[in-house]
């Protein structure tokens, strides 16, 4: 028991030293502020447009259309046998 209560006495100890007591409890405003500013569509994106019924279609995006794509082999980590 003499040796077990040491051991005790240090691990509360480690215990109580590494928790942080001084944590953040409030919003930081010029962080939330900024990640406001965040839009959820970027300029790399490309989205097609709505368009109503009997509007013209979007046909001004310049997504790259899959079809246009040539075949190619993938790495050898992402075939089938290495999944």
């Amino acid at each position: 028991m003499k040796r077990i209560r040491p051991l005790l006495i240090l691990f509360i100890s480690a215990l109580l030293i590494s928790t942080n007591l001084g944590a953040q409890t409030r919003v930081d405003q010029d962080l939330l502020n900024e990640i406001l500013k965040i839009k959820a569509i970027d300029n790399h994106a490309h989205p097609l447009k709505y368009v109503a019924d009997g509007e013209k279609p979007d046909d001004e995006f310049d997504a790259l259309p899959l079809d246009a794509i040539t075949p190619f082999p993938l790495p050898v980590r992402l075939t089938l046998p290495n999944l």
